[in-house]
């Protein structure tokens, strides 16, 4: 790959050099040839003078005395020259004194050659003499004592002329070629020096980078290219790998984010349905038992079992991805259930953790799962930053209204050893770690950020004496009152009694909802599949439907869309229970339909919520008509 990049320079400068040769070869070409013919021009030029300047006195003399044998004496003697064609001495009475020709050979390049140098081929000169001195005159007016005696008229030989012409141009051309061969190998190789061998390096380097290496190497510019044009592309692509490094890192950290999901809801889905189960047992045995000891029991049973169901809802929650929902939120509660998440890390680490909270706080306006992760992050930052040191631990947990902003200010210390203040400004970029090396992704921090703006908030971090870590959250807070289903505190009081049709395969699950119903004054009919299901709502009318969304052999959906088409109105009274929270299908069918639905595991206070706000709706039971085909698109 190396050499073909290098012979394509090569040929490619190689080209450059040749045409750039030539054109500069064409261009002193044609200057040579101007001026070749301008010396040829002018040696000619001087050649005739001189031979004019030599012999006009003698030819005078004789066409003065109209002396033949004098003119051919001068005649023979401009003939010796092998340049002169012809040569001829003519009296003033127009009389040839002598004339010779030399026979050439005329081609049609002579004509060219003729009127090229038509000033050089032909030339003539009157003859003056003055009569005192008997001395000729190189002028041809007539002055005081001179007269015109003849004519003295000579032709050269346009071949010879053509041939000196030609060698002259020729042996230019010769020492301009050598000069042209000198400049193109000196450009050829200044092109190498300076083009093709700092590329050729620039390219191995780029050879030797693995992409599916996780740290990239890093380009360095050639020797004294550092400040030109090359340093300058070497400088831009080691931006660009710095970029390809940050979405390699981005693009492993979702692929971790995508196998945990997935483990994740394989995971909810084998311990939602026993959860529900335990749950709603556990709080049944706790309402309905008189018994103080049972009772007991039935919380510490529901205690653990409302910890895990909250801690596999908030795993789900965090591994799909959605929307900012927000509403007012008590921080004490986020606070405490945060620090429930890691209570067994904590714990393990001897770490104590301290809060502070007003008492008369105002609640945060934000989205419960997104900020807890944040507080989550925080506080296994400062846990993993406190495992490593001697002595006590501490996590101090601060919270406080900034009156005059109506903001709550939430701040998390350790006694752990610090942030050094050179990097204190880069830890919330992203990818940006201390960790070693596969014991952080660098996300942590840069998503806190993200979120607490998100929420229009700040986030700061800074060292405390004698040595820990202060980070410090800001976020609006509300004078609204915290979000909550509002169900009834105490079963048997006032209000109508729901049919409710329970499908769900799980009949452990399903028989528990009945009885919840049942304790809270509501009557329920459990059906195992989609098929008996149907066969009850042709025969009984029903408030309520709630319906799992996988049920072998015909899922909820398909149930829904069936009793959808037959009958519109009972359709509005379907509300889903599931455990597949990051199943995409689901949440657009569910956005789709505007169905409401449950998480499994929930809690007795969310089902009731639920089933009893289908009463805000139109007061109507419905059953399906016994004329219509109940195994229609089922």
């Amino acid at each position: 790959m190396i050499n073909s990049l290098a012979q394509s320079l090569w040929l490619r400068q190689t080209t450059l050099t040749v045409m750039v040769v030539v054109i500069i070869a064409t261009a002193l070409a044609c200057v040579e040839i101007v001026t070749s013919y301008d010396r040829e021009y002018a040696r000619q030029q001087q050649f005739s003078d001189h031979l004019i300047d030599t012999f006009s006195n003698a030819a005078a003399r004789a066409a003065f005395h109209v002396d033949e044998l004098q003119a051919d004496t001068v005649i023979n003697s401009l003939m010796q020259y092998d340049v002169l064609e012809s040569a001829s001495i003519t009296t003033d009475l127009g009389v040839i004194l002598a004339t010779r020709n030399r026979a050439v050979a005329v081609t049609a390049t002579d004509f060219f050659i003729d009127w090229l140098f038509s000033d050089v081929t032909d030339f003539k000169r009157t003859l003056i003499i003055d009569r005192s001195n008997f001395v000729a005159g190189l002028q041809l007016d007539h002055n005081d004592g001179q007269a015109r005696v003849g004519e003295l008229r000579f032709r050269t030989n346009s071949i010879l002329i053509s041939q000196s012409f030609i060698k002259n141009t020729v042996a230019r051309m010769g020492y301009l070629a050598i000069e042209l061969l000198v400049m193109a190998t000196a450009i050829a190789l200044m092109f190498h020096k300076t083009m093709t061998q700092p590329l050729e390096n620039v390219a191995k380097q780029l050879s030797i980078i693995d992409p599916e290496e996780t740290a990239l190497a890093t380009l360095k510019a050639p020797p004294r290219h550092e400040n030109n044009e090359l340093g300058l592309v070497v400088s831009r692509t080691n931006e660009l790998l710095d970029r390809i490094r940050l979405q390699q890192r981005n693009l492993v950290h979702r692929e971790k984010i995508t196998a945990l999901g997935s483990m994740l809801a394989e995971v909810a889905h084998e311990l939602n349905n026993p959860l529900a189960v335990v749950s709603a047992q556990a709080e049944l045995l706790s309402e309905t038992s008189t018994d103080p000891k049972i009772q007991e029991r039935a919380q510490k049973i529901l205690r653990p079992a409302k910890r895990c169901s909250s801690i596999v809802r908030k795993f789900l929650t965090l591994a799909q991805q959605r929307k900012i929902e927000k509403k007012a939120l008590n921080v004490n509660h986020l606070i405490n259930e945060s620090i429930e998440m890691l209570r067994f890390q904590l714990n393990r680490n001897e770490i104590e953790v301290h809060t502070d909270i007003d008492t008369d706080i105002i609640r945060i306006l934000g989205d419960d799962t997104q900020l807890g992760q944040v507080i989550v992050n925080l506080l296994n930052n400062a846990l993993q930053s406190l495992a490593s040191i001697e002595g006590k631990k501490e996590i101090r947990i601060r919270a406080h209204t900034d009156i005059p902003n109506s903001n709550v200010i939430i701040s998390i210390t350790d006694n752990g050893p610090g942030i050094p203040k050179e990097i204190q400004q880069k830890v919330f970029d992203h990818f940006f770690t201390t960790k070693q090396e596969g014991r952080g992704t660098g996300l942590g921090l840069s998503f806190c950020k993200s979120v607490i703006e998100a929420h229009s908030g700040t986030i700061s971090l800074k060292n405390v004496e004698p040595h820990g870590t202060e980070v410090v959250v800001e976020i609006s807070g509300t004078t609204d009152a915290e979000t909550v289903f509002p169900v009834r505190a105490h079963p048997g009081e006032s209000l109508p009694s729901l049919q409710v049709l329970v499908v769900d395969d799980e009949e452990s699950l399903s028989s528990s909802i009945a009885e919840v119903l049942f304790n809270y004054g509501h009557s329920a009919v459990t059906a195992t599949n989609v098929r008996n299901a149907m066969a009850l709502l042709q025969k009984k009318s029903f408030d309520v439907i709630l319906a799992d969304v996988h049920i072998p052999d015909i899922d909820g959906m398909a149930f829904y869309l069936n009793v959808k088409s037959l009958n519109s109105t009972l359709a509005k009274k379907f509300i889903f229970i599931t455990g597949d929270a990051l199943d995409q299908k689901l949440v657009d069918f569910f956005e789709t339909e505007k169905t409401p639905y449950l998480n499994k595991p929930f809690e007795m206070a969310e089902l009731i919520a639920a089933v009893e706000n289908v009463i805000l709706a139109p007061s109507t039971t419905t059953q399906l008509s016994s004329k219509k085909q109940v195994e229609n698109d089922v």
